[in-house]
């Protein structure tokens, strides 16, 4: 489960953190890749590996990653 493997360590706050587990309107954005049953998980934004090297391990900027899902 890729959500039980981060939420191990981190704590999730609601109303500060984004919905994870939740269905999207499909195809996805490119580079955000979902979970099992076409589900937003945490490494949806996130890249656990950190290649990016953006803050918070984030998959691409900040305000490009929200703008892709939503316009």
């Amino acid at each position: 489960d890729p959500i039980a493997a981060c939420t191990a360590c981190h704590t999730q706050v609601p109303g500060q953190d984004h919905p994870v587990a939740v269905s999207v309107r499909l195809p996805a954005p490119p580079g955000l890749p979902l979970g099992p049953n076409g589900k937003l998980v945490c490494t949806t934004c996130h890249d656990p590996h950190n290649e990016t090297q953006f803050p918070r391990m984030l998959r691409m900027e900040v305000n490009a990653l929200c703008a892709a899902c939503h316009k």
